[in-house]
């Protein structure tokens, strides 16, 4: 059923990946993606999540379609990948709403739903 769902999702340059472990770092998402083309973009965003974008929709059909037949693991933990319903990720320094995250993002201590 998952797979269904990942056929159905509009292609993207931003890729959402979930399932990660809570210490995944920048490094980790740029090694996964790396051979597949230039990580443009990364954000942890704290909960196990994370979104991506690269360079182009082809580098990203790359990473959707080799981890759709090879597990994607990120230190030790089977991490899921799909498209995000996002066509682009914003920049936070251009963003008249950032929170004052700056270069890095540290996941939130706590998160109101």
């Amino acid at each position: 059923q998952q797979q269904q769902q990942q056929q159905q999702q509009q292609p993207s340059r931003v890729i959402h990946l979930r399932n990660l472990p809570s210490e995944t770092t920048e490094l980790d998402l740029a090694l996964l993606c790396s051979p597949f083309g230039k990580l443009e973009m990364m954000m942890l965003l704290g909960k196990g999540q994370a979104l991506i974008q690269l360079e182009d929709l082809e580098s990203a059909k790359a990473v959707i379609h080799h981890y759709s037949s090879t597990p994607c693991s990120v230190k030790g933990r089977t991490a899921y990948l799909q498209y995000s319903s996002r066509t682009e990720m914003f920049t936070p320094n251009r963003s008249s709403q950032s929170q004052g995250q700056h270069d890095n993002y540290p996941p939130p201590s706590h998160h109101g739903g």
